[in-house]
């Protein structure tokens, strides 16, 4: 019986795994350009039972085997805002910069920005106060009496988004498996748009449901499997 507590147990943990994932997806409908995530399941290894006719083969369970990321583009909401920008293809991303001392840059598909005002020069910043950046990589500064232009705004792209790395806040990082970004030259975001959530809070629902069910029938499998073991330690 020890490997039915293996199979609910790999299960549990899974099954809670992918709630998380779901629960934050619905947590972020609302959230400008952001992207669903998916969890994506793989079977553990199979053991074949020695002497079984005919041959037998049982599970250890099942584990997430990765988070994949939904990147295609959502409906355009207008707000006729200045600092609001959007971009209408599926490809492409804003590089924003951190103010910390490590400067890194990540990507993002959310185009709400606002002025970071020093005297008489601004700089075109996210809501965290990260620097927006333009096709050379370099912030956005204009002075007081300058008009902002979707042209000004860089957007990138790399060989394949779905490598990157999410780390928080509708960001993501580069990584060995995304590749490097590169300025798309004809592609400009649209001025006075937002990305919309591509969430789908319906499908989202029943993901839900899902994963509710299959975390309790796991739970049921670990409980059976400890009845058992019980009722066989009584009998020695």
């Amino acid at each position: 019986m020890i490997r039915g507590f293996y199979s609910g147990a790999s299960g549990l943990i899974a099954q809670q795994s992918n709630l998380d994932v779901v629960a934050n997806n619905m947590a972020n409908t609302g959230t400008v350009g952001y992207k669903p995530q998916k969890a994506n399941f793989q079977t553990l290894l199979y053991e074949n039972v020695n002497g079984a006719l005919p041959p037998i083969s049982t599970g250890h369970g099942t584990r997430i085997q990765q988070v994949t990321t939904n990147f295609k583009a959502a409906n355009l909401q207008k707000t006729d805002a200045e600092l609001d920008f959007a971009i209408v293809d599926n490809d492409g991303f804003f590089a924003i910069e951190t103010p910390d001392e490590e400067a890194n840059i990540y990507y993002t598909r959310a185009g709400n920005f606002q002025w970071l005002v020093d005297g008489d020069t601004r700089t075109l910043v996210t809501g965290n106060g990260e620097y927006v950046l333009d096709a050379d990589g370099s912030h956005i500064e204009l002075d007081a009496d300058q008009e902002i232009e979707p042209g000004m705004i860089g957007v990138f792209d790399m060989p394949n988004p779905y490598g990157m790395m999410p780390v928080g806040s509708n960001r993501y990082a580069l990584t060995d498996a995304s590749g490097e970004a590169e300025v798309v030259e004809n592609l400009k975001p649209v001025q006075g748009y937002l990305e919309n959530s591509k969430t789908d809070i319906a499908a989202e629902m029943v993901k839900m449901i899902e994963a509710s069910r299959a975390f309790s029938m796991n739970a049921k499998v670990v409980t059976t499997a400890d009845e058992i073991e019980q009722t066989v330690n009584s009998l020695r």
